[in-house]
């Protein structure tokens, strides 16, 4: 019998079975009771199988498992064309994405730091244009809201900057082949699948007008003005922090056209290609997360568009980017659920690696926790994300509350994980070339982004005095 703290009376202590201890520091081996053994089971009399010696079920549906051990799709959910475009994505992002991402972060010019052999070899492997609808020249079947989260997952999972390029041409697109004229959906869908190198954006950010087209204060339109001059609009303006602005060959530019009245009434969406005069770029903001993909400053002076690119009707600004912003909540789900989950592997990991105290870490309670922690906050995006799919496809009544809640958890949970995935990597979390801290920067970015979190809290607030009334 040993001690169980050396020196101190009464503390004897015997090994109880399924216990196990390190050997030592001379040894990396497990000592102590061996596994309890597994007892075969009796057939029955007349020589069939017992009820008690059953087999698993070869068609019972059974969840798919990643190398890391992390859970990553069902049978109960997944249809198999679903599936394919998530396993070609993986393979995608392990292949080309993951792949020197961490060192070229660094790179100081953000035009040379664009990865654009990445975009083209993505845009010839299909995902560049997953969106197009199957009669303009995409997948046939149409992709479903759930696969292309799938799909910006395992993207952003590798790495968030190079996924966003990816996010914003999917939201895009479907809010041109929602919204467009079949002159405009065929011109553009043309262009657009000539060019291997042509990315979208929105244009809807303004220096003094983030959270605003959340909120909706009252008095509130963009400062970015579009005033009709015979067959044109000439537009006014400056937006800001816009995604992919210095890159994209279209922005769906949102300008007030109405000045009498508020938002949404006041506004109208415009389709401005890059090439546009009067449309010029500003400042690229220099990010501390999702550095592989370009925010910038996009200027409008005097910039002439034909009445023939308004986007939907004018002064229904609100109805074209509807179906828009659900797409964006869904595929920012996918996105968290990507560095999430990152971050969550990145720190197994190293806890089954790292040695410390003649043990691997992943075996110490405090360690042990922090992963468990991380697991279940993992499992939190994943579950909002498949129930926001569910109800934009059809299968479960839409919740427009749940979808104010799922995005502000979703931030506080990726944000959470990624600080953990540190926690438990130690101080090589925060050394420049591990992953670790490129997680904690690429969650940071979720703060800000789509209006201020918190802003969804208070909308949510609003709907339940709303519900009070």
């Amino acid at each position: 019998m040993r001690q169980r703290y050396p020196g101190v009376p009464g503390s004897s202590h015997r090994p109880t079975s399924g216990h196990r201890r390190w050997k030592s520091s001379t040894s990396s081996k497990w000592t102590g009771p061996a596994s309890p053994r597994r007892t075969k089971r009796r057939p029955s009399r007349n020589g069939e199988r017992s009820s008690d010696s059953r087999e698993p079920d070869a068609d019972r549906p059974r969840p798919d498992r990643d190398r890391k051990g992390t859970t990553v799709a069902s049978d109960l959910i997944l249809d198999d064309r679903t599936r394919a475009w998530q396993t070609r994505a993986r393979e995608f992002a392990r292949e080309r994405i993951r792949p020197g991402a961490l060192e070229r972060e660094w790179i100081q010019d953000p035009n040379e730091r664009m990865p654009w052999d990445i975009i083209e070899a993505g845009s010839r492997a299909g995902f560049r244009t997953m969106g197009v609808p199957p009669r303009y020249g995409g997948p046939d079947p149409e992709l479903s809201p759930l696969a292309a989260a799938l799909v910006i997952e395992e993207f952003a999972a590798a790495d968030p900057g190079v996924a966003s390029s990816f996010n914003h041409v999917v939201k895009e697109i479907r809010q041109i082949a929602r919204a467009g004229t079949e002159e405009q959906k065929e011109a553009f869908f043309a262009e657009f699948l000539a060019d291997d190198r042509y990315l979208t954006g929105t244009a809807m950010t303004e220096p003094g007008h983030g959270s605003d087209r959340w909120l909706q204060p009252d008095g509130f339109h963009f400062d970015t003005t579009a005033v009709r001059d015979g067959e044109d609009w000439v537009i006014n303006g400056r937006k800001h922090c816009i995604t992919s602005g210095n890159e994209a060959g279209l922005l769906l530019v949102q300008a007030t056209t109405d000045t009498s009245k508020e938002y949404p009434e006041a506004t109208t969406v415009f389709m401005v290609r890059r090439n546009t005069p009067g449309l010029r770029r500003g400042v690229v903001h220099d990010k501390l997360g999702l550095r592989l993909v370009n925010n910038t400053e996009v200027i409008f002076d005097n910039c002439r568009v034909p009445h023939s690119q308004v986007l939907g009707e004018v002064n229904k600004g609100i109805s074209n980017v509807s179906g828009f912003m659900h797409d964006n909540d869904l595929l920012s789900l996918g996105m968290k659920l990507g560095i999430a989950r990152a971050a969550y592997e990145t720190a197994l990991d190293h806890a089954k690696n790292r040695v410390q105290g003649n043990t691997p870490i992943i075996a110490h309670q405090a360690v042990g926790l922090k992963l468990a922690e991380m697991a279940a906050h993992v499992e939190m995006i994943r579950s909002q994300m498949y129930r926001l799919a569910a109800m934009l496809e059809g299968r479960e009544v839409f919740d427009p509350m749940f979808m104010e809640l799922a995005t502000w958890q979703s931030v506080e949970s990726v944000f959470h994980v990624a600080t953990l995935g540190v926690h438990v990597c130690g101080c090589r979390g925060v050394w420049l070339d591990h992953p670790a801290q490129k997680h904690l920067r690429d969650a940071l970015v979720y703060f800000p982004n789509d209006g201020n979190h918190t802003t969804h809290l208070l909308v949510a607030h609003r709907m339940m005095m709303n519900d009070c009334r």
